[in-house]
């Protein structure tokens, strides 16, 4: 998977120190900023999120480096993970001046229509926010109401790939670090989606 994202380079285990002051997402500016406070340099890449089984994922990612050469990813994670993999990609970098990101690379590890219904709405929501986005920030304008009808849509659709995947020992989807059976699996089974 790596390999046909970037030949020339390898997946690096990185470890997660976020910052107090960084936003959610907003790795390219917050990697921008603390550079111009604290030297180093961006490193440009993706980092992969795999669901054993399910998917693997590339999200187009910014880490920093520090003034001696370590790789610290400072952005905060909404599942609290202490350290990623990160495929660093010098081609990819991100575009400041147009505002603009590279979407997800993703990849189904089993051939079931909910994840590419999950795909093709996350794709959705991803060209959705790159024509709406107010430019030099993290939000979105537009119809709000139609957006969130998306990202709706796209949980619910998440909600069905939970209930048939998510093992009962894994993390909860949350973040919380509980496993799942101790977190949010009753009120998941609970849930009536068609």
């Amino acid at each position: 998977f790596c390999r046909s994202i970037q030949p020339n380079e390898n997946p690096i285990f990185i470890a997660v120190e976020p910052q107090s002051e960084a936003a959610f997402n907003g790795c390219f500016l917050v990697v921008k900023q603390h550079c111009e406070r604290n030297g180093g340099r961006p490193i440009y890449g993706w980092a992969i999120w795999v669901w054993s089984h399910v998917w693997i994922k590339a999200e187009h990612h910014a880490v920093w480096e520090t003034p001696d050469g370590t790789l610290v990813d400072i952005t905060p994670k909404a599942n609290r993970s202490q350290r990623i993999v990160f495929l660093p990609d010098p081609e990819r970098v991100y575009d400041f001046e147009m505002n603009r990101r590279i979407d997800n690379i993703r990849k189904a590890l089993r051939g079931d229509s909910d994840i590419k219904d999950l795909f093709a709405a996350e794709k959705h929501i991803f060209e959705y926010e790159e024509a709406n986005t107010i430019k030099g920030s993290l939000r979105i304008g537009g119809d709000l109401q139609e957006y969130y009808s998306f990202r709706r849509d796209k949980d619910l659709i998440f909600t069905k790939l939970i209930k048939k995947y998510l093992r009962s020992s894994a993390p909860c989807f949350c973040g919380s670090g509980v496993r799942f059976r101790e977190c949010h699996q009753q009120q998941i089974k609970n849930l009536q989606i068609t």
